[in-house]
C-alpha cells in the first residue's frame, strides 16, 4: 500500500495526519471506531512519511495479533446444514439484522430463535 495515500493535510492548520480505516472485524477492539487517525505533528511531507510508515507498520502488527482473537470468536458452535441457510426464515432474519446494523450504533447482537422456527 502506498503510504502517501494514508496521510492528509488538515485544511485549516496544515498539519499532516495519518489516517487508516479499521477493518470491520477489528472495530470492537478499537471501541467501535471506524478509522485510526493520528497527528504526525509536522507540516513537512518528507518528515511525515517515515512517521506514517512506522504507524502503518505498528497498526498492521496490531491487526495481525488480533486475528487470532477474531478467529476464535467467529468459530461456529454447531454446524448448520446448507439447505437450512436458504430457508425463508433465515433470509428474513438476515434482512432484520441488516436493518438493525443500519439503525443502531451497537456492533454486536444476540439473536435467540427457537429451533422449530428454523426447521
Amino acid at each position: 500500500m502506498r503510504i502517501s495515500s494514508l496521510i492528509y493535510r488538515h485544511p485549516s492548520s496544515g498539519i499532516i495526519y495519518f489516517r487508516k480505516v479499521i477493518p470491520e472485524r477489528y472495530r470492537q477492539f478499537f471501541n467501535g471506531r471506524v478509522e485510526f487517525k493520528r497527528s504526525l505533528r509536522t507540516h513537512d511531507k518528507s518528515v511525515a512519511l517515515p512517521s506514517a510508515m512506522k504507524l502503518y507498520s505498528d497498526l498492521q502488527e496490531q491487526f495481525n495479533s488480533l486475528e487470532n482473537k477474531v478467529v476464535d470468536m467467529v468459530k461456529p458452535s454447531h454446524v448448520v446444514e446448507k439447505s437450512l441457510l436458504q430457508t425463508r426464515t433465515v433470509q428474513r432474519l438476515k434482512l432484520t439484522i441488516l436493518s438493525l446494523k443500519r439503525n443502531t450504533k451497537k456492533s454486536c447482537w444476540v439473536v435467540v430463535l427457537p429451533l422449530e422456527s428454523l426447521l
